[in-house]
């Protein structure tokens, strides 16, 4: 089942929209998900059960770093801006991210989000060097 989402998710150009819910997903399963959405410019939006009990918290972030990766400026630029990923906001509110169907207005809103963050905690000129 892994490799056939994770082929399906980068190869098919036409796919616009996947409803995940409540499938029993298991680690790896996200790990390939995780990786053929680092690629795919095509689907706009997927979805996946809010308090889905087969994915842990930690799952979650790795999701979410897809469509929005702080740790830098760098990679917030290569994260994917097109697809809409509808997860547990309880966990993590990634359905901010992501919700313009422009991918330029999409990676401007995340990094004019981790610079008002830095520039709030006073940490622009530490991190400028780092990026």
């Amino acid at each position: 089942m892994p490799d056939d989402i994770s082929d399906f998710l980068s190869s098919n150009p036409s796919l616009r929209e996947l409803d995940l819910r409540w499938n029993p997903f298991n680690e790896q399963d996200i790990i390939y998900i995780a990786d053929a959405l680092r690629n795919n410019n095509s689907l706009r939006k997927l979805r996946f059960g809010f308090d889905d009990p087969y994915i842990l918290p930690h799952n979650w972030y790795l999701l979410a770093s897809i469509v929005f990766d702080q740790t830098s400026l760098n990679s917030a630029y290569d994260s994917n801006h097109h697809c809409h990923m509808e997860i547990s906001p309880i966990t993590y509110p990634i359905d901010k991210f992501n919700m313009y169907q422009d991918p330029i207005l999409n990676r401007r809103k995340k990094i004019y989000n981790i610079l008002s963050t830095r520039n709030r905690n006073q940490e622009n000129a530490a991190h400028f060097e780092s990026d």
